[in-house]
């Protein structure tokens, strides 16, 4: 877990903590600025935000979306807003 200022636990870290412990993925869905980042970095050891607006994001995920997992997990996987499903937002953890 890594350490953050000003950080507050959440009933959720405990779920996620437990759940990454025998799941290969968490999905956190909520509304916007609710602390689904903040919370997942809590229990991250690499992060991709796929709403950074970076090219080189858009031109991997094109070629081979497998890529935004091609680091250190668990890996944090902010996704902003989750078109499917209206207005909610989501993030994800994928470990190995």
């Amino acid at each position: 877990m890594a350490a953050q200022k000003n950080y507050l636990p959440r009933v959720a870290d405990r779920v996620i903590e437990e759940s990454l412990g025998y799941s290969r993925g968490v999905l956190r869905e909520g509304v916007r600025a609710c602390g689904k980042t903040m919370t997942g970095r809590r229990h991250a050891a690499s992060e991709v935000a796929l709403d950074s607006g970076l090219p080189q994001l858009r031109a991997a995920l094109d070629v081979d979306p497998s890529l935004v997992l091609a680091d250190e997990a668990p890996r944090l996987i902010d996704g902003g807003t989750h078109r499917q499903r209206g207005s909610g937002n989501c993030e994800a953890f994928r470990v190995g």
